[in-house]
């Protein structure tokens, strides 16, 4: 990854997590995206010794502005025109979307199965609830599931554009683990129109950051969003085998064992207990029983 393409996805974040008030995301906050987004370097990769050093860099180059917090954290904002996903106009209209293929807005919203998220490079599909990644584990990428701090700061800041933060009613629904189910019924009691917006600018924020998640990893954001195919293409025979499912699979079980067994890696062959005379040449005393 070159430096470019770091700052870029960065920026990206800072964009996509900001605060809606002052448009700013603290520095630990933005490192721990980064760790998320791109595991395989950070800055240290880039030739500075603390995330500092980096921002401090981004700053000198007019791309970003560092601040602090009211409790002294160091914050981060981008220094160009301010991200907004409110319309800024009278003729301004609202952000639209490309909305989500319904696993990966489960995926990247939903908290249930516990565990961690992985999506398949090579077939589409994606896997919850997993301690690990599957092997072949360079073919699983991880998602990063958007923490529910994170979406709660975004509905508190709809709230309070909208002057409704200080109602008792939305104070106790945000400390509801609930939250996400009941704040658009309630929303919906005062006015319609504001349940659907809210809800058109949570999906604009996590196709935002499924967005930086695909151009971060390479993957073709069709794969991901409605407007595409449901997976990628590929001239793999392998592949190509494992996607025609049980249609194409042998009918009886000696079969199908032996044709999941040609699929599984070496690594996984090498942990069954096989007897050594089937390993063994025919012709070798093995091979002819004992």
């Amino acid at each position: 990854m070159t430096p470019v393409d770091y700052v870029d996805i960065a920026l990206q974040l800072i964009r996509t997590h900001a605060s809606a008030n002052d448009q700013s995301i603290t520095a630990a906050q933005l490192g721990a995206l980064l760790r998320r987004s791109v595991p395989n370097c950070d800055w240290r990769n880039l030739g500075y010794a603390t995330l500092k050093q980096f921002l401090m860099s981004m700053e000198a180059k007019d791309l970003v502005q560092l601040g602090e917090t009211s409790r002294g954290a160091l914050s981060v904002s981008p220094k160009n025109k301010p991200f907004a996903l409110e319309p800024t106009g009278a003729s301004a209209k609202p952000r639209t979307f490309n909305p989500l293929r319904k696993p990966f807005w489960v995926a990247f919203v939903v908290y249930e199965p516990k565990g961690r998220r992985f999506f398949h490079r090579p077939s589409g599909n994606i896997r919850m609830g997993a301690r690990e990644a599957p092997a072949p584990r360079d073919e699983w990428i991880e998602i990063p599931l958007i923490p529910d701090e994170t979406q709660r700061e975004w509905a508190e800041d709809f709230l309070k554009k909208q002057s409704l933060r200080n109602r008792e009613e939305f104070a106790q629904i945000l400390d509801d683990p609930e939250w996400v189910k009941k704040l658009p019924k309630e929303l919906a009691a005062i006015e319609p129109s504001l349940a659907k917006e809210w809800n058109r600018q949570r999906s604009v924020r996590v196709s935002q950051a499924v967005q930086v998640w695909s151009s971060t990893h390479g993957i073709d954001p069709s794969i991901a969003f409605q407007s595409g195919p449901r997976a990628p293409k590929t001239t793999d025979s392998r592949l190509i085998q494992q996607a025609k499912g049980v249609a194409g699979a042998p009918k009886s079980a000696r079969a199908r064992v032996l044709s999941a067994l040609a699929q599984l890696p070496t690594e996984y062959l090498l942990e069954i207990p096989i007897p050594a005379k089937y390993l063994l040449p025919p012709d070798t005393p093995a091979g002819n029983g004992f």
